[in-house]
């Protein structure tokens, strides 16, 4: 019976033979470096299938890259202009309305939209006052048109709501309004303004009229009543630093800090929710909050100090120019200084 099946089946005896005679076998088994060399034998009904995947794969690589050439081309060109549109808003920073948004390119990139919002706001609100200075600055320019007081050394601290869009509603909230009014100082008006005053060795001389008069509501006999209120330079004596430095915080207003440092609120708010552990968020927030400070100051002390300085030689063109520049002075250093304090 076995014979018979051995006999069926030769390469059985053939195996069985080698076996017993202590011979290797032959075994068509290739190593796995040889199975990567031998080439491979395809079936010729695959090979179009094959081809054609290769090539929907070419064409789908060939349009990655172009999309990627595309983007990476409109990224080039998106910072371009954002680079662009910078420099246009710090050319046009003497011109006062287009000054106070000055940094709104940089708060978009940042994704910080109620503060641009915010500052497109103030600056609505401030605009008749900033074209009256402007008018002031092309007067003077053109024909030469100078106030009849001395303002070499005196100046009128400034304020946030004469003279703008929030004046006549102000004027018509009686009692309230005249609050208003009353917290709408200088800070060289304020405790620590008059601090500052005698530590700088500043005294005042004979106060002078400037010829200008706003509409004010003023308390008398306890009835609100709306006049026209003339406007007055203080006469500064003291060396020329402080002056220049007394004449810069009369330039900046409570109001007016306050607001700026309000725009950065929503900013905090998101630095402090982004970490997910309380030490970060606090960490964070805190971070957010020295940067705004530093924002504010920077920018609010550059504007008061070159205004100040052009408007003590040139009066309203040195003042509109000072201005400008000062917001540009102190918005670069503001930017390098909050660069080195990085949130999470």
């Amino acid at each position: 019976m076995e014979g018979s099946i051995l006999k069926l089946y030769p390469q059985f005896t053939q195996l069985t033979d080698r076996r017993q005679q202590g011979q290797p076998v032959n075994s068509e088994r290739r190593s796995g470096e040889d199975r990567r060399q031998t080439e491979r034998v395809v079936d010729p009904k695959l090979s179009p299938d094959i081809a054609k995947i290769q090539d929907t794969f070419k064409a789908f690589i060939h349009n990655a890259d172009q999309h990627k050439t595309t983007v990476k081309t409109l990224d080039n060109t998106a910072l371009e202009n954002k680079e662009v549109t910078k420099a246009v808003f710090s050319a046009l920073s003497p011109i006062i309305p287009f000054r106070r948004i000055s940094s709104m390119p940089d708060n978009i990139e940042n994704g910080d939209y109620e503060r641009a919002a915010g500052l497109v706001a103030v600056a609505g609100i401030m605009l008749p006052e900033d074209l009256r200075d402007m008018k002031d600055a092309w007067e003077q320019a053109v024909h030469n048109k100078l106030p009849n007081y001395d303002y070499k050394n005196c100046q009128a601290p400034f304020r946030f709501i004469r003279g703008t869009y929030a004046e006549a509603p102000v004027n018509k909230m009686g009692k309230y309004g005249y609050i208003l009014h009353e917290f709408d100082k200088s800070f060289a008006e304020t405790q620590l303004g008059e601090k500052l005053r005698k530590l700088l060795g500043v005294s005042f001389g004979k106060p002078e009229m400037t010829g200008r008069k706003v509409p004010q509501v003023i308390n008398i006999d306890n009835k609100y009543v709306v006049e026209e209120i003339p406007v007055i330079a203080n006469k500064l004596r003291g060396t020329f630093l402080s002056k220049l430095i007394y004449r810069a915080i009369q330039r900046t207003t409570v109001i007016g800090a306050i607001i700026l440092s309000t725009l950065w609120i929503p900013s905090i708010i998101k630095a402090f929710n982004k970490p997910e552990e309380m030490k970060d968020k606090l960490t964070n927030a805190g971070k957010q909050t020295l940067k705004a400070s530093i924002n504010v100051v920077s920018v609010l002390s550059g504007i008061g100090i070159l205004g100040a300085l052009g408007n003590i030689r040139y009066k309203y063109v040195g003042s509109v120019i000072g201005m400008g520049i000062g917001s540009i002075v102190g918005s670069f250093i503001a930017n390098k200084v909050n660069k080195n304090i990085s949130t999470l």
